[in-house]
């Protein structure tokens, strides 16, 4: 049986019959998804540090403290913004 490609109902059914596509890696490592924030204020989370090598502890030595680089949080609410000037094709 040939589908024609002009019959909108035609299509309409070849297109409830496609199977929906594999989503194994989207369920496994992204079970949830959260919703989209609605407010206005958002919470940037900011962490300035290097990398830094391990400290060298000889068998036997007591281990070296270290500090923890620690984060800072923002918030930062965005400016509304609206375009100046028309955009013109020509």
């Amino acid at each position: 049986m040939a589908i024609d490609m002009k019959d909108t109902l035609t299509l309409m059914q070849a297109m409830e019959r496609i199977k929906t596509p594999a989503s194994f890696l989207l369920d496994t490592f992204f079970p949830n998804v959260p919703e989209p924030a609605l407010s206005t204020k958002i919470a940037v989370e900011y962490r300035k540090k290097g990398r830094s090598l391990a400290p060298f502890v000889s068998r036997g030595a007591k281990g070296v403290n270290m500090k923890r680089a620690g984060s800072t949080i923002n918030i930062y609410e965005p400016p509304m913004m609206g375009p100046r000037t028309i955009v013109d094709p020509a």
